[in-house]
């Protein structure tokens, strides 16, 4: 709802019906203002290594060769149509989703290096 009447408001957000005012900043927002100024926000941020188009590139590499190579697979069982019929097409259909995990899963291996992942704990009782 948008109030048509009463005082026009700065700063404040509305909410609720009827509608009641929610500040835009408070005073605790100003705990963090000594980082605006100088070399606060800087220092707080690490340096940026690199570009993000590396990894994208390295990405749509990955999702190219994984349809390039689903592409092959339906070519391998059009072939074998001739000789197996609907079978051809239906071992390809079971083996399309299974070759699809493997490989990402291979992916996944690659990028980490073959290190075994860190556990996380969600809860930690």
């Amino acid at each position: 709802m948008v109030p048509i009447s009463g005082s026009v408001r700065e700063n404040v957000g509305l909410l609720g019906s009827p509608p009641f005012e929610i500040p835009r900043s408070v005073e605790r927002d100003s705990s963090f203002d000594h980082l605006k100024q100088g070399t606060g926000c800087a220092a707080a941020s690490p340096p940026r290594t690199g570009t993000t188009s590396s990894p994208f590139c390295w990405c749509l590499f990955a999702a190219v060769d994984v349809f390039l190579l689903l592409i092959i697979l339906t070519g391998i069982a059009a072939d074998l149509y001739a000789s197996l019929g609907a079978a051809a097409i239906a071992l390809e259909l079971l083996l399309i989703p299974l070759f699809g995990v493997a490989y990402w899963i291979l992916v996944d291996r690659i990028v980490r290096g073959f290190k075994p992942s860190a556990r996380a704990v969600l809860l930690d009782l």
